[in-house]
This record gives structure tokens, sequence and C-alpha cells, in this order.
């Protein structure tokens, strides 16, 4: 059962971490989303 529970968590790690980069000071980067007025950005 726990080896289930896990491989389970790992997986769902996996998963969350679908939109992760570094940017150097000197460096641009740019992507276009479309997201909510309500939604806060960080």
């Amino acid at each position: 059962m726990i080896k289930y529970v896990g491989f389970l968590a790992l997986v769902l790690c996996h998963c969350a971490s679908g939109l992760y980069f570094h940017i150097a000071e000197t460096e641009r980067k740019c992507f276009i989303e479309e997201i909510p007025d309500e939604t806060t950005v960080l």
C-alpha cells in the first residue's frame, strides 16, 4: 500500500511541474496566454 501511495505521489508531482523555466537578468522570454481578468499573475 505504501509503495502504491509513493508511486501515485511521484506521478502527480511530475504532472504538476508543467511550466517552469529560468530567466537570466539579460534574457527576455515572452509567451501569450489567455487568463481571466480576476486572476492575479505573479
